[in-house]
């Protein structure tokens, strides 16, 4: 019968897809006296399929090569083939990184942003030329020959101090593109998401040339560790990788001493109670995704890491005292944001009681340090909007108390 809708023309009726419902080796056992007869079954009729396949106009094909994704390629093949010891590894990365340099350079030394058979776009961007730069510092550890390494970080210097003179203010920040007029805002992303940013791939890479000595990399690291310091002190999982970039330079024996380090751990977040930006606890989750069916629920652990000195108003925080409760404290809680008919569960821990909590207050319950527990995740009517989980506490210190956070999780629900 059907087996697949497809999601994106909701009108059309569903169709079946041929497909094998199990794997090879114990379908020939069952359909096939041998394997041979299964295998050479199974290519016939894939030779049918496709014969009736190639009938239909096929998808245009993407073939372009971009400058930023072969950088990042580049020095993936280049850390595999040092680590595992595989020169075809290293070698493709070597071609690679050739193309680059010889197909995606245009007359006046910039790089492109990508290229299609003889043609390439336009001017790249600041992330083509971090990535590309990053990936040939990595080729040149993973190669042997002292004339080969000194040729590519060579190449990676130059790309470097062109990004810096088309993409640097007057400050020494970076943005994303050249100056243009025709732009009407000229973008700068201090954002890691599924791809790093361009300003925290460049300042890994002159951490890289800092370490082998370069003094112009060096130089230029203060400036712009001062522009993402904002950034690394308020939301540091969101530059994770500049945050890896200052625990490199941190633990790196050419900044020990240096007003560098100085200044790299100046960015670590406030400990001031009144910044609102500051918490001491860590959320995380044992899944990152979870199916449901109306008669199926899924279950998952919840763990929350509490700093030291700090602890969390208990699920149930009154349970000693109920006319203890002060109105304002927020309770732990789990609960769904954003959407309907998904409902959660938790089986929250007792706690401890607080012992120093003010006189006439009673003493309310409280998580400190590790805490772990079960939440269940089942339907409860109708999906509406995109439901997500979220967890709702108030942390304090024994001198007062953080305003509530909540923590969305991110986890996919998916409901059959």
């Amino acid at each position: 019968g059907p087996n697949f809708r497809d999601p994106h023309h909701p009108d059309e009726p569903a169709r079946s897809v041929l497909r094998l419902t199990d794997r090879a080796d114990r379908l020939a056992s069952v359909l096939s006296p041998d394997a041979e007869s299964f295998n050479a079954s199974v290519k016939r009729i894939k030779g049918a399929m496709l014969q009736v396949r190639n009938r239909r106009k096929p998808p245009r094909l993407d073939d372009k090569a971009l400058a930023s994704w072969n950088g990042l390629m580049i020095g993936a093949l280049a850390v595999v083939g040092r680590l595992l010891d595989e020169s075809r590894f290293i070698a493709a990365a070597t071609r690679a990184a050739d193309f680059v340099l010889h197909q995606l350079v245009l007359p006046d030394g910039r790089l492109s942003r990508s290229r299609r058979g003889d043609s390439t776009s336009h001017p790249g961007f600041l992330e083509d030329y971090a990535f590309v730069a990053a990936g040939l510092i990595e080729l040149a550890t993973a190669l042997q020959a002292d004339e080969d390494r000194t040729r590519y970080i060579g190449e990676a210097m130059k790309l470097l101090a062109t990004a810096d003179r088309l993409f640097a203010d007057d400050q020494g920040l970076m943005y994303d593109t050249e100056a243009d007029p025709g732009f009407f805002v000229r973008a700068r992303s201090l954002h890691d998401g599924a791809l790093p940013c361009g300003t925290s791939v460049l300042l890994n890479t002159l951490v890289d040339l800092a370490s082998l000595g370069d003094a112009t990399a060096l130089a230029r690291l203060p400036r712009l560790y001062e522009g993402i310091g904002a950034n690394l002190g308020e939301l540091p999982l969101g530059l994770a990788n500049g945050v890896r970039c200052v625990l490199r330079t941190l633990s790196s024996a050419w900044a020990r001493g240096t007003p560098l380090e100085t200044q790299l751990r100046a960015t670590a977040p406030p400990k001031d109670l009144a910044d609102t930006a500051f918490t001491p606890v860590e959320v995380y989750a044992s899944e990152e995704r979870l199916s449901i069916t109306t008669d199926t629920p899924a279950s998952m652990k919840l763990v929350l890491q509490i700093a030291e000195g700090y602890h969390v108003l208990a699920a149930d925080p009154w349970v000693d005292d109920p006319r203890g409760a002060i109105r304002g404290l927020v309770p732990l809680r789990v609960h769904v944001l954003g959407g309907s008919g998904v409902r959660v569960y938790a089986d929250y821990p007792a706690g401890e009681p607080y012992e120093h909590a003010p006189a006439g207050i009673g003493r309310p319950r409280v998580y400190r340090g590790r805490v772990e527990f079960e939440v269940a995740v089942e339907v409860d009517g109708p999906n509406q909007g995109r439901p997500l989980l979220g967890v709702t506490f108030q942390a304090c210190s024994d001198r007062a108390c953080l305003h509530p956070r909540t923590a969305e999780l991110d986890i996919a629900i998916d409901r059959a």
